[in-house]
């Protein structure tokens, strides 16, 4: 089953249901975002994670944020699709 995508700009966070940690982070979610360097042409998911803090201002989130690894192609299926294209029919 593919993961929701996001529109270009827009993600989402939710509470943590299961923690057993404080170390684990209290919300967690997905992003969407413009990146010109990314191989599919400008456009990257990222995970979120995030953590609330509190400061000398108050509370405020701490995030993590790191590239999606759900839904990026193996190194098997790479390989399957160089294969098919040297396939002639």
């Amino acid at each position: 089953m593919d993961k929701f995508q996001h529109n270009l700009g827009f993600g989402s966070i939710f509470k943590a249901k299961n923690r057993t940690s404080d170390r684990q982070p209290e919300y967690t979610g997905s992003a969407r975002v413009a990146y010109p360097a990314s191989p599919d042409g400008g456009e990257m998911d990222l995970d979120l994670a995030a953590w609330v803090k509190e400061g000398k201002n108050g509370k405020f989130f701490s995030l993590s944020l790191k590239e999606d690894t759900y839904n990026k192609p193996t190194s098997q299926d790479q390989g399957k699709e160089e294969m098919d294209e040297d396939i002639p029919w």
